[in-house]
């Protein structure tokens, strides 16, 4: 395996006391050619990977624009990926579906040098919509970038027309198991399994493809997944003792207010992130019952600080980043107990509901929505001609995008994720404008007494609503209507907690 050396922001933090290296730069050699014509041209080290391409149909997606970042095996790598199958070549197998997918596992949209690939996952999906695990391992002081625990980057930021490409020297899996079924089949974490059971979670952590108004989206979760080792530290042996330390008797163990129930919810939060996409922040639980705070300090990432004490319990990282295809399972250094942490202030983008970012516009380019009924499950409208996701590189509001309604007079409707239990002030971002329109705001079918005037100025501005003492931890309904005609552009939701 040839030298390719990995070099990120972090390495400084992971490579300390290794022996210095000279970087090696790479050459630009082929910007002159599509991926397509660059693989086609290096017959004698990917002519196996162009023959996947060609069964499965995606050379020619290759020769697009892109840009596409390829993670490239070579003829080796597709050797033993035959082997693995109980195939001698390719010709043996010519399912033009499974290659297709095999392809669409190594291409990731946009460019990805080393460089910008911490440890953790690729930010965006894989063709398959799957994340692709980075990893360093290090071998006589040199860091080796790995793809998804067992892929070898060899060579690094070969540069082609539509894309970089990064050889590597095993195949990367299709990841096909569900977080439910990487816990079951890991004999370290049979404790936890066996709770997850007991209350119905694991059910739940099943579930890949969810119905979601009109199409299906990816379920996604994160489990903070206990060893049993953790556990036999605490004098816990079988699920029958962890129950007796937590079960409250509230309740079946399937209830939501139960507390053993609890404590293994404490343990799935809604969402996947993996350790580059944690932020210093706090994730709601898949019931959105409870929160749970991470905090990181170089590669140590840090579960409900305490302040005072310094303790905390830890993601093993080197045991976590497991990928899944409906999350990332992370290990843990304790039973971690449910924290009742200070209340912090809830951020809930307009953009940011499942069918929404599941449509191929999100984040790319703007669209109008003409169903007023049926092209959102929680969000409706009245009387105007069209919604329109927008997007605009650049723009002002947070991810550049926004839900805009059409000029004139119009209602809309937006039922939001549950919200903890609390007492919140409540504010809301618009854009004003020229044309804006002037609107009342209901929250729960309570209007907000005055009229939020969007046409006497320019730019993003936020607007308090009311204050509300919300005793359950639900949904809740927010809608605008028109008083003078106009276009909204609505941007976010907070919810800041009152505290005495």
């Amino acid at each position: 395996m040839s030298k390719a050396i990995y070099v990120i922001a972090l390495l400084p933090l992971i490579m300390s006391g290794c022996e210095e290296k000279e970087i090696q730069i790479w050459k630009n050699r082929s910007t002159e050619q599509q991926i397509t014509e660059y693989i086609t041209a290096r017959d004698s080290i990917y002519s196996e990977f162009k023959k996947a391409m060609d069964i499965g149909n995606m050379s020619s997606l290759l020769s697009t624009r892109g840009p596409y970042t390829l993670f490239l095996p070579d003829n080796e790598a597709m050797v033993a990926y035959y082997d693995k199958m109980g195939i001698n070549s390719i010709e043996e197998y010519s399912d033009s579906v499974y290659w297709r997918n095999v392809v669409l596992n190594h291409v990731i949209p946009g460019i990805y040098k080393t460089g910008d690939i911490p440890p953790g996952s690729i930010p965006q999906t894989n063709g398959l919509g799957d994340f692709l695990i980075a990893d360093v391992d290090f071998v006589d002081g040199l860091g080796y970038l790995i793809i998804n625990k067992e892929s070898f980057v060899t060579d690094e930021n070969e540069e082609t027309a539509n894309g970089i490409i990064h050889r590597i020297n095993r195949v990367i899996d299709i990841v096909n198991k569900t977080c439910a079924e990487i816990l079951e089949e890991n004999g370290s974490f049979q404790i936890f399994v066996e709770g997850l059971k007991r209350t119905g979670i694991i059910d739940t952590l099943k579930q890949v493809n969810v119905p979601y108004g009109k199409v299906n989206v990816r379920a996604r979760f994160t489990i903070l997944a206990v060893p049993d080792s953790v556990y036999n530290q605490e004098g816990i042996t079988n699920v029958d003792e962890l129950i007796e330390r937590f079960d409250d008797k509230i309740g079946e163990l399937t209830d939501l207010n139960n507390g053993f129930y609890r404590y293994m919810d404490y343990h799935c939060l809604e969402g996947t992130y993996y350790t580059s996409t944690i932020l210093d922040d706090t994730y709601p639980t898949i019931s959105r019952e409870s929160l749970v705070n991470i905090v990181s300090e170089g590669l140590i990432f840090k579960i409900n600080l305490n302040s005072v004490t310094q303790e905390y319990t830890e993601i093993i990282v080197k045991y976590s980043n497991i990928p899944a295809k409906n999350g990332a399972v992370h290990t843990v250094n304790t039973i971690l107990e449910e924290t009742m942490l200070p209340p912090e202030t809830i951020h809930i983008e307009m953009t940011e509901f499942p069918d929404i970012m599941a449509l191929d516009c999100f984040r790319s380019e703007m669209r109008n929505f003409l169903d007023p009924e049926n092209s959102f499950e929680k969000i409706k409208w009245k009387t105007a001609p069209y919604l329109q996701y927008y997007y605009k590189p650049g723009e002002p509001c947070s991810y550049n995008d926004c839900i805009v309604m059409a000029e004139g007079y119009w209602e809309v409707e937006a039922t939001i994720p549950k919200i903890k239990q609390g007492r919140y002030h409540i504010i809301s971002r618009f854009k004003k404008g020229g044309n804006r329109a002037n609107i009342a705001v209901y929250v729960d079918g309570v209007r907000k007494e005055d009229v939020i005037v969007l046409n006497d100025d320019f730019g993003y501005f936020d607007f308090p609503i009311f204050d509300v003492d919300w005793e359950i931890t639900t949904e809740h309904t927010f809608r605008l209507k028109t008083i003078t005609p106009g276009i909204v552009m609505w941007d976010y939701l907070e919810f800041v907690p009152i505290v005495e």
